[in-house]
């Protein structure tokens, strides 16, 4: 009763109140609408925005003046002059006679102030007092001692993210923020600020945020990447002004000065948290798999979502749903909204409670720009409740960006904050327009006249309804992905097309989770017992979204994988969108012709690109810089990709960070063969990640590896977790033929080698003859003395171009003048940065690569059997050999 109630009054049937809240909006109220914001647009258009939507072009100044300052530096002096228009414009304004003069000055002296804000904020941002920590350190690693305040709460690194996770990296490990205060010179203590990223081996021994501790560590500056499409780390930390690092070895390393005061604000937070993840995830959520989804979907906690489920929901491009954002606030908003209702509640109090909730939920979740966003959005609206005022969508969002960028203005330059502003931009400005379109040409077009007294069968109104909300939902997620669909593109390289349409076949499951959710961690701490049921209802349903996703992802539909991509196409793409929605060209012919010259402008291009991407002209090898491991890719001529080995002790899931992101950035997604060279956890403990991330056609390894893949070992591992996947490890064959006339050979171990228990691991490793246009690269994975010498026996005559260097260059392990012996003119080492210095040195006019000072090394051999090599880090180059340098018994570099 109490429900019925507050939902509709006694006076009015159900089924009445019914069909006036789920039918769908009548097709001339519709039209009207969309008719009065055309002829808004068209009829002066900048006044309409400056009297509706007054903070929108400030917004846009306050943006466009963070970029200029950004990449070129406003001088202090075109401020000033920009203050003083701005001053000069507001003095003039109300003495001018004209209304819409008066509004163009107040608007133009707005605009100016705005950019000068944002131009200063940025720089205030990124002003360093002298005793910052940036400024007291070299280049070099250097020991120090240091004290600061937590401003964090550490964070666990989750080794179960990646399938090798708990065999490469024992115990525990966490990284923290330290604002620092003091660091010690010599022997006194010197003020110092700034703060320091933290990187702890161990536990921190209950350190907390708002404790003041004492630490020995390293301190060192963040590197660059070493490989193309790698995560830039520097460039992140340095958008959050962290720019150095400290690495602790132990718990031994930190030092509890005094514990932070119990009523501390972070502490307070900390707890808020740890509730809260206790309310929904306690009781009997064992299950894994459905707790990651749950705290991702809820709680904002990615990390645990194992690398398979991760990688369907890139692919499907529904990464947003584990990704907090304006959906989860709105449900969550929406939800209160409605116990509130079914309580009582005024209006003005829901607006009230519904704010307090999501401010409470925003400590709760990690600050990520598009929660702030969202949660701005939400305060706004509230506010517009209570005060009793109508919000305007454009000037909500535009509020919201000066605040945060306020606080934060490189949030400005982040793919989240541009991914975050565009969907919602999106779905303002294209949502209404597009389910029209749609409506007019479904719902609109099968209803008929209907008399006066005609009432309708309640199937029929349900019907209805469920029609026009899947086309509305369909319409905001089409309006979302097209104005994310330029970001996408150019920061990760990809297109989903079929994204829309799994938004809508997700999105059930997805609200029945999060509603859930909200009221588990609700009811938790009044009604446990219903909680605890409501969380078994929550497993069946994050494992159902888990493995839909999963399937959606194996369509082979979901996601077209471009590469990287020129900025200036994603300037045509947003032209494109803008053109479309607000120019009303009257002439059907001439707006055809300008909507396909723009569409072929954009598709053309990245047709072009993806074809050259997927048809080599050439074979390019390339060793990636994963330390102490090996990972090579290689793109042959035609549309064959090849992976050798993926494996690294000293990155972490060096599949997904650095492989899937090279792989990603080359715009591969295809992976022809993959071969395994030895049962050695450095060179395959990313190999599960490759294959959950691209469509791997086999796996080769000699037999060796098959026969340790049959016990208790890592290659026993790495096939379990590839069955798991669907896929086999398949012998090698002694000689494979791909397109353009590229042989791959077996030279090492022969069958009786592997068979041979006395041989040692790394003497049983692959080794590999790649033959081109003449030129032989060869890799020699990990073998040893015994090894090499029975290689140089088998093989007397050989003679290469290329040799990636065995056993990650050891001198220790390798025959001497082994390159020499087999005439290789340039040789590539994969090894860890302290290696290097040990590693082998080239002798005579022999030019080394290596991984840890020159990057990913990239090996190009065309057609005519000219060869280059190139680092990644400095453009490193060798000259390049021409074909006419070549002998006519063999070609020599």
């Amino acid at each position: 009763m109490l429900f019925r109630s507050a939902l509709c009054p006694d006076s009015m049937p159900a089924i009445t109140w019914i069909r006036m809240r789920l039918a769908p909006m009548d097709s001339i109220r519709r039209q009207l609408q969309l008719l009065d914001e055309r002829l808004d647009e068209r009829t002066g258009a900048v006044r309409g925005i400056v009297a509706q939507c007054p903070l929108l072009m400030p917004a846009v100044a306050f943006i466009a003046a963070i970029v200029v300052e950004n990449y070129f530096a406003i001088p202090l002096m075109l401020l000033m002059a920009l203050v003083l228009m701005a001053v000069l414009a507001a003095g003039v304004s109300p003495w001018s006679g004209n209304h819409r003069r008066r509004l163009y000055l107040t608007a133009t002296a707005a605009c100016l102030a705005m950019a000068c804000t944002g131009a200063v904020r940025l720089k205030c941002f990124y002003r360093a007092p002298p005793e910052d920590i940036r400024n007291l350190i070299g280049d070099e690693p250097t020991l120090a001692t240091m004290r600061g305040v937590v401003k964090t709460s550490p964070r666990y690194d989750n080794r179960n993210s990646w399938k090798f996770g708990r065999y490469t990296w024992a115990g525990e490990s966490c990284s923290f923020y330290l604002g620092l205060r003091e660091v010690k010179a010599k022997d006194r203590w010197a003020p110092a600020s700034g703060t320091v990223r933290v990187q702890l081996s161990g536990d921190p021994n209950n350190i907390e945020s708002g404790d003041y501790i004492q630490v020995y560590c390293r301190l060192s500056r963040f590197g660059e990447p070493l490989n193309p499409g790698q995560f830039d780390i520097k460039r992140s930390m340095e958008r959050r002004n962290i720019h150095v690092s400290a690495t602790v070895k132990s718990a031994d390393g930190i030092e509890l000065l005094q514990k932070g005061p119990s009523t501390s604000w972070r502490r307070l937070i900390g707890r808020i948290k740890t509730i809260a993840s206790q309310a929904l995830l306690g009781d009997n959520l064992e299950d894994e798999n459905a707790s990651a989804i749950l705290a991702a979907l809820l709680l904002g906690q990615r990390s645990n979502i194992d690398a398979e489920t991760a990688a369907a929901f890139q692919k499907t491009n529904l990464a947003h749903f584990i990704s907090l954002s304006g959906m989860h606030l709105g449900i969550l908003a929406i939800t209160f909204w409605w116990l509130c209702k079914i309580a009582g509640c005024p209006k003005g109090l829901r607006g009230i409670i519904c704010a307090a909730v999501i401010a409470l939920y925003v400590l709760i979740v990690p600050p990520r720009a598009p929660t702030l966003r969202a949660a701005a959005i939400c305060w706004v609206f509230c506010l517009s409740v209570v005060v009793r005022r109508k919000p305007n969508a454009l000037n909500t969002l535009s509020l919201a960006a000066i605040i945060l960028l306020l606080i934060k203005p490189t949030d400005l330059f982040t793919a989240g904050w541009q991914l975050s502003y565009t969907t919602v931009l999106g779905i303002v400005l294209l949502e209404r327009p597009i389910s029209n379109w749609i409506l007019e040409r479904t719902i609109d077009r099968v209803e008929s006249p209907k008399p006066s007294n005609y009432t309708p069968h309640p199937l029929a109104v349900w019907s209805k309804a469920l029609l026009s909300w899947a086309i509305r939902l369909f319409s905001m997620g089409f309006a979302a992905w097209l104005g994310g669909a330029g970001i996408l593109l150019y920061h990760f390289g990809t297109i989903g097309p079929l994204a829309s349409l799994w938004t809508v076949l997700v999105f059930p499951l997805v609200w029945l989770i999060l509603v859930g959710g909200f009221l588990k961690m609700v009811l938790a701490f009044f009604l446990p017992t219903l909680a605890l049921m409501l969380g078994l209802l929550l497993i069946h349903l994050a494992n159902s979204l888990s493995a839909f996703v999963k399937l959606l992802a194996g369509t082979g539909l979901s996601q077209i994988l471009i590469g990287q991509v020129a900025g200036a196409l994603t300037i045509c793409y947003y032209t494109f969108v803008g053109v479309v929605r607000f120019t009303h060209i009257q002439r059907p012919l001439l707006r055809r012709a300008l909507y396909a010259s723009l569409i072929v402008l954009i598709v053309v291009p990245l047709a072009i690109l993806k074809y050259r991407r997927a048809n080599h002209k050439y074979l390019e090898l390339t060793a990636l810089s994963v330390g102490h491991g090996q990972a090579i890719v290689a793109a042959l001529p035609g549309k064959s990709n090849l992976i050798f080995d993926a494996g690294s002790f000293s990155i972490k899931n060096c599949g997904g960070r650095v492989v899937a992101g090279f792989l990603r950035h080359k715009g591969i997604s295809n992976i022809d063969t993959l071969f395994v060279s030895h049962d050695d956890i450095d060179h395959i403990n990313g190999i599960p990640e490759i294959v959950a991330a691209c469509n791997v056609r086999r796996i080769c390894a000699n037999a060796a590896v098959i026969q340790k893949a049959t016990t208790s070992s890592m290659a026993g591992y790495l096939d379990y977790c590839l069955k798991n996947q669907n896929h086999n490890i398949n012998l090698l064959a002694d000689e494979m033929t791909f397109h353009g006339d590229t042989r791959i050979r077996s030279l090492w171990p022969t069958l009786d080698i592997c068979q041979d228990p006395n041989v040692s691991n790394n003497d049983k490793s692959q080794v590999i003859l790649i033959e081109f246009a003449g030129r032989k690269i060869l890799l020699t994975g990990d073998i040893e003395l015994g090894a090499q010498e029975q290689l140089l026996k088998l093989h007397p005559k050989l003679k290469i171009d290329v040799l990636v260097m065995p056993h990650h260059g050891s001198t220790r392990k390798l025959v001497d003048g082994f390159a020499e012996r087999l005439g290789a003119k340039t040789v590539i080492v994969s090894c860890r940065h302290t290696r290097y210095p040990t590693a082998w040195r080239p002798r005579g006019d022999v030019r080394a690569f290596y991984t840890p000072v020159d990057g990913a090394i990239t090996v190009t051999i065309k057609a005519d059997g000219a060869l280059s090599t190139a680092g990644f880090v400095n453009n490193t180059n060798s000259p390049p050999i021409e074909p006419d340098e070549q002998s006519t018994e063999h070609p020599r570099i």
